[in-house]
């Protein structure tokens, strides 16, 4: 008994399934009638859509080129504010050979990434300072007054007369500093130096960080972290010891809680005496009791400080960059059945996509500024037709005015 209600109940299934595939035969009925893309309009002009449906001869390159638009227009909407319709082109679209892995649109992304400038860090301390740099250290000018402070002298009366004037403030400065007597011939020049009779003479102490502990230098600052704070004052009382009243900001020295020292506040003041020129700087010397005719040297002011609030400010200034970002490839998954739209359901695949060629390239630091693409269609040589895929009831498309809506097949 139970076997016959089985028997029964597979007997009705199959009789649904015959009524279904029943329901629109012209859907999988060929009607033999095989037309070439151009001479479609008249071909199915008396074409009726119940007796079957109908190849396109030859493929479809009409489909490939279409299908590569409806990428270009996805891109500009999804990455809108991103993209340049100039930026987007369709390069490519031909029929292939049969089958379905022949029908595909592919991508070939490239992108104008961005770096975004580097921060300064955080440092709570700083202190201003025109640094001369000699060999590429900075030092700082004795300016104080009965301490060596800048004269200009007649170098024609002789170099050893000078020396043993400075020196005698060189041996008040505890060797440790390492200070040195420098001069340098007035006037304008280059790194070569100017022909002139005059020359200044003055003391530079180098400021280096294995000394003075700062945490870092950005051009004319130093910095300092929460855990040098006992550097920063000191730092910042020694380079007032050497440095005239009126090169520098008293206030901030007389308050214990000051987190910024400046020493650039005097035009003409310290770090920015006669001394050096900015950017190739200037021919100088080094001299000494047992060498008053001196070591040639190059003396380079640095650039002036900029006050205010130093940390966070930019450390250098944004990157820009293009990049070939790869291929990405639309298979028949991602249109419906001789269809030239891109399934929306699929446009979350795609933008992932498209963004999982950045991470590839391990740009991470870069954010896109500008995309652009070169998109290619291909179309199989026997997949075109004019059946209308599963649940669709208007095509989105009409092979160019060739196939009116009223002459696709529909699945019921």
């Amino acid at each position: 008994m139970k076997q016959n209600l089985l028997n029964e109940e597979i007997r009705r299934i199959k009789n649904m399934m015959g009524l279904q595939e029943q329901t629109n035969p012209a859907f999988k009925k060929f009607s033999n009638l095989t037309f070439k893309l151009d001479a479609l309009p008249a071909g199915i002009a008396n074409y009726n859509p119940s007796i079957g449906y109908i190849r396109i001869d030859g493929g479809n390159e009409w489909l490939a080129s279409n299908r590569a638009i409806s990428l270009k227009n996805y891109l500009l909407s999804q990455f809108k504010g991103s993209i340049e319709e100039q930026n987007v082109r369709v390069n490519e679209t031909k029929v292939l050979g049969a089958g379905d892995a022949n029908q595909y649109v592919i991508g070939t992304f490239y992108g104008k990434m961005k770096k975004e400038p580097e921060k300064q860090e955080m440092y709570p301390y700083t202190i201003l300072y025109n640094f001369y740099e000699i060999g590429g250290v900075p030092h700082i000018l004795v300016t104080q007054l009965g301490k060596g402070s800048p004269e200009k002298l007649d170098s024609t009366k002789g170099s050893t007369t000078w020396v043993n004037r400075f020196n005698k403030y060189l041996e008040k400065i505890p060797a440790e500093y390492n200070a040195k007597i420098v001069n340098q011939t007035v006037g304008g020049g280059s790194a070569e130096g100017p022909n002139r009779a005059e020359t200044i003479y003055g003391i530079m102490i180098p400021i280096t960080q294995e000394k003075f502990g700062y945490t870092a230098r950005e051009k004319s600052r130093v910095h300092f972290d929460a855990n040098n704070v006992d550097k920063f004052k000191e730092m910042a009382n020694f380079i007032a010891d050497y440095t005239a009243d009126d090169f520098r900001t008293d206030e901030s020295l007389k308050n214990p809680n000051a987190r910024q020292h400046n020493f650039t506040s005097s035009t003409g003041g310290a770090g920015n005496y006669i001394f050096g020129d900015l950017g190739t700087g200037r021919k100088g010397k080094i001299l000494s009791v047992n060498n008053p005719n001196g070591t040639d040297i190059v003396i380079k002011r640095m650039e002036p400080s900029v006050e205010g609030v130093v940390p966070g400010a930019v450390k250098s200034g944004s990157t820009e960059e293009w990049f070939d970002l790869g291929s990405y490839k639309l298979d028949d998954n991602f249109f419906k059945d001789n269809m030239i739209s891109i399934k929306p359901e699929t446009y979350k695949q795609l933008f992932d996509g498209i963004n999982n060629l950045m991470k590839a390239k391990k740009i991470e630091d870069f954010r896109l500024v500008e995309l652009g693409a070169n998109i290619s269609g291909y179309a199989s040589s026997d997949n075109a037709t004019n059946r209308l895929p599963e649940g669709t009831k208007v095509p989105d498309h009409t092979y160019g005015n060739r196939v009116p809506a009223d002459k696709w097949v529909q699945r019921d």
